[in-house]
């Protein structure tokens, strides 16, 4: 069946059209027209009056409305919004005499499916407007639904995606004796979008031993949060080599490229990964062209980049190598990882915030508490950006090695 045939049988259905008009010739006129060009299919009734014509549409059966907008209880130019506030759901066509046509063109741009002229009104152009007017407007109300149905749902996977993030703030290992070196972890994430492309997780690789994996997938959205779903399940398959983050990464690399490369899907991942043993006070991490975590040496007030070179993005060469980097933490110190939409925040005129102004800040608050030097962060970079909002997806975590005194008592992923 032809688009063109099904859409003519149904916008020569019956329908009911309301005609709000003040002038009883004209009225009669284009209830005249209507009914010679509509050959029955539709029933018209008359009121005068904008509010006679809002009670009306308040007890339903109406399917378009034909409406003059120079009505004696309404201004020219309020009447099509007043009339839109109380049916909001009905297609509208507007009539116009004495106003100009440029105000009668932008009643359709704020809703309304169509407009006439009166001095060029004639029956096969007011019955071809109602008939389109009616199409458009189920067109229209089709489409609303649908986006409606998609918010509806990305909003669902919205929550999913964040049920599937370690909680704000957790202490590892979970249960750990009093006394007993721990890690506090303070983490702070931001989607620009309904759906984020920024991942993190933590959990435990080995006896006492936590896994902490960041990765920034290109872009914000469906197609960047589908990727890091992906990420997600290939490190659950991967936990049994998690110990050591070069195999980790060397491994989620080839099976991204696998993925994605054959697909001609081009999306860039950077990650960094590393293994936090806090007994023994060590770090192993490795990294694939991800932003370089802060180390805060709270005793000597020092800040500087963990030493892990930036290997390949993820999923670009199949056979590229993540070189692994000890590093050691006393009691006291933090790290923080991050993504690049902490600090690539433009202003024009002063460039963007940078990762030199970011370790500058952690410097200043180095000695302060992690949870308070997270917000403080976020804080001066929103300021930098005169108070508007992020342009990429920010995830910041703070990870603190110490005895756990003042941890909090959530727990993350076993």
């Amino acid at each position: 069946m032809k688009a063109g045939a099904a859409t003519s049988r149904l916008i020569d259905q019956p329908a009911t059209i309301l005609l709000i008009e003040d002038n009883a010739e004209w009225a009669g006129l284009i209830r005249e027209l209507l009914a010679d060009e509509s050959h029955g299919a539709f029933t018209i009734e008359w009121v005068d009056r904008l509010a006679a014509g809002i009670d009306r549409l308040r007890r339903g059966g109406v399917d378009l409305v034909v409406l003059d907008l120079e009505l004696p209880d309404s201004p020219a130019a309020e009447t099509f919004c007043r009339l839109q506030a109380a049916a909001p759901d009905v297609a509208v066509v507007v009539l116009t005499g004495t106003v100009d046509e440029a105000f009668a063109l932008g009643t359709v741009h704020g809703g309304a499916q169509d407009y006439l002229l009166k001095t060029e009104i004639n029956g096969p152009a007011l019955a071809r407007a109602i008939r389109h007017a009616r199409e458009r407007h189920r067109l229209q109300s089709e489409l609303r639904r649908a986006n409606a149905q998609m918010w509806r749902e990305l909003a669902m996977a919205r929550e999913v995606q964040r049920a599937l993030l370690p909680p704000a703030e957790f202490v590892f290992p979970a249960g750990a004796a009093p006394g007993a070196r721990v890690l506090q972890f303070h983490c702070r994430y931001q989607p620009t979008a309904v759906l984020g492309g920024d991942f993190f997780d933590v959990w435990t690789v080995a006896d006492g031993q936590a896994g902490v994996f960041i990765c920034d997938v290109t872009g914000h959205g469906v197609q960047a949060a589908l990727v890091t779903a992906l990420v997600r399940g290939l490190l659950e398959d991967l936990n049994p080599i998690a110990t050591d983050p070069s195999r980790l990464l060397g491994a989620l690399n080839r099976d991204l490229h696998r993925m994605l490369q054959t697909r001609d899907l081009p999306i860039l991942t950077t990650a960094f990964y590393l293994v936090a043993d806090p007994a023994r006070g060590l770090l192993r991490c490795a990294n694939a062209g991800h932003p370089c975590p802060l180390l805060c040496q709270r005793a000597t007030g020092a800040v500087q980049p963990l030493p892990a070179d930036r290997g390949p993005v993820l999923g670009m060469l199949d056979d590229a190598a993540y070189p692994s980097y000890p590093v050691t933490m006393a009691d006291g110190d933090a790290v923080l990882l991050f993504t690049d939409g902490l600090y690539e925040v433009p202003v024009a005129g002063a460039g963007e915030y940078g990762r030199d102004r970011l370790r500058m800040a952690v410097q200043r608050r180095c000695r302060e508490p992690l949870a308070p030097l997270c917000d403080a962060l976020l804080a001066e970079v929103a300021q930098f950006a005169g108070g508007q909002p992020f342009h990429d997806d920010v995830c910041l975590i703070g990870m603190e090695m110490g005895d756990g005194t003042r941890s909090p008592t959530v727990t993350g992923r076993a």
